[in-house]
């Protein structure tokens, strides 16, 4: 069976990664909806594909009364999607190094969404296996999901 995703929502229809992306592609008959996440420095995970805000800056620098109102949290990317899947990627916090730098969003990722009834619709993925391993610590029965550059060596 095909199912479709779509990355970052429909980015055809609205603005990518933001609330009315995940509904027009709900609205569209996808199944699934793709999209990032980072940190906030006062700890809220907000969904946007870049580590940095242009104007801004980073994310991970920024507290979430100062990010843009079209800027949604997981939670509300959520609520929105419903009842699409969702791939949530973990995206790495590019003003921190090591590999404890996924640790914090990766748990706070996980801990969202196994509060959540339909947690078996959910799929963390991420570039950085620690990511994937602390989503794994933190919650077991979640769905994880490595990904790899098809030209790199995994």
């Amino acid at each position: 069976m095909t199912e479709i995703f779509a990355h970052r929502g429909s980015c055809h229809s609205a603005r990518e990664n933001t609330i009315a992306a995940f509904i027009a592609a709900r609205d569209l008959g996808a199944d699934g909806i793709e999209l990032d996440v980072h940190l906030s420095a006062d700890g809220d995970v907000v969904v946007h594909h870049d580590g940095a805000l242009p104007g801004l800056g980073p994310i991970g620098r920024l507290l979430s009364a100062e990010l843009p109102v079209w800027l949604p949290s997981l939670g509300e990317a959520l609520d929105a999607r419903w009842p699409l899947q969702v791939n949530v990627e973990i995206k790495p916090d590019e003003s921190e190094t090591g590999p404890e730098r996924h640790r914090p969003l990766a748990r706070e990722v996980a801990t969202l969404l196994a509060a959540r009834r339909e947690a078996p619709r959910f799929v963390v993925s991420s570039f950085c296996l620690s990511a994937i391993d602390a989503v794994s610590a933190s919650e077991p029965g979640l769905a994880t999901a490595l990904l790899v550059h098809p030209a790199g060596n995994p």
